[in-house]
């Protein structure tokens, strides 16, 4: 998934039809999957007569959670798994719970604590997946991330993983603890999709990235491997809400509707149309809502 650069996030502003001040102000994190989901959420509102701005953000050390509770926007698309987790730490307290336990918890707390709705969530699990050079994989008969953790402890191999997974408690310490991986050499980069390049140009035999990517269907020499101990956790995406903006505008509710549509397949299409087809963001949303029968 591509990083989205500035001049592109400014224009978004033009795009949408409505000016900045306006309305509802939507935000957005820096890759293309909740770009998506951002411009969808404009272009539902604006056709139901909620006038509405993108505000993606200038100041790069500030993301769309403190955006949030600054009041800088109104509402953006987060992940139910990340608030458990990192944003209200929830899951010492919780170890076991069910996608839709995690979702409850997390709109009881986050509520309480800050006051912001989790207002329903998409089905799909937009979660790190760990994939390999295939050929290499075959070769060494690594299916699953359990067969590359036994791997790892009699033999050299390069993984590539972008900085905030490396950073994360839920990235890369909890991939290592869980399969007792051990990784010769660490390759870093910084954008979603540069592990893709650095296994498919050899530079790396395995890589992170995350489900919700156009990259493994144009990328016909990686496997995926199979997590089979559920080392990553689930996030499904979610309207994260300020309550006062969701008590104050009722045209919020309608959302649900476009939620309760959205799946991994349909996220993978649109993602596919804007990064390897290179069309607008605008464009490949009007046409999802169109198809879904969600705006005319």
């Amino acid at each position: 998934m591509k990083t989205t650069p500035l001049l592109m996030l400014l224009s978004l502003y033009f795009f949408s039809g409505v000016s900045y001040s306006e309305g509802l102000k939507i935000g957005a994190k820096p890759f293309t999957e909740n770009q998506i989901l951002a411009v969808l959420t404009s272009v539902f509102l604006e056709r139901n007569g909620q006038s509405n701005s993108m505000y993606f953000g200038s100041r790069q050390q500030v993301g769309p959670r403190e955006e949030l509770l600054s009041g800088e926007i109104d509402l953006y698309w987060d992940y139910v798994g990340t608030a458990f987790h990192i944003y209200l730490d929830l899951d010492k307290q919780y170890p076991n719970v069910t996608p839709h336990e995690q979702y409850k918890l997390v709109r009881k707390n986050d509520l309480e604590r800050s006051k912001v709705v989790w207002y329903d969530y998409a089905k799909y699990n937009s979660t790190y997946v760990v994939f390999c050079d295939q050929k290499w994989a075959v070769k060494n008969n690594i299916k699953t991330l359990s067969d590359l953790g036994r791997y790892s402890k009699q033999h050299e191999h390069s993984f590539a993983a972008f900085v905030t997974f490396i950073r994360r408690d839920d990235g890369l310490p909890v991939l290592k603890k869980t399969y007792d991986l051990n990784i010769s050499k660490l390759v870093t980069y910084i954008s979603l999709e540069g592990a893709v390049s650095r296994v498919n140009g050899k530079t790396a035999q395995c890589g992170v990235g995350l489900s919700a990517s156009a990259l493994y269907s144009v990328s016909k020499n990686l496997l995926i491997l199979k997590d089979d101990k559920s080392a990553f956790k689930i996030y499904n995406p979610s309207l994260s809400i300020r309550k006062d903006v969701f008590d104050k505008y009722p045209a919020i509710k309608n959302l649900k509707n476009l939620t309760g549509l959205l799946d991994l397949d349909s996220m993978n299409h649109m993602i596919y149309e804007v990064e390897i087809k290179d069309r607008s963001l605008k464009e490949v949303a009007i046409e999802w809502l169109e198809a879904k029968k969600l705006i005319k």
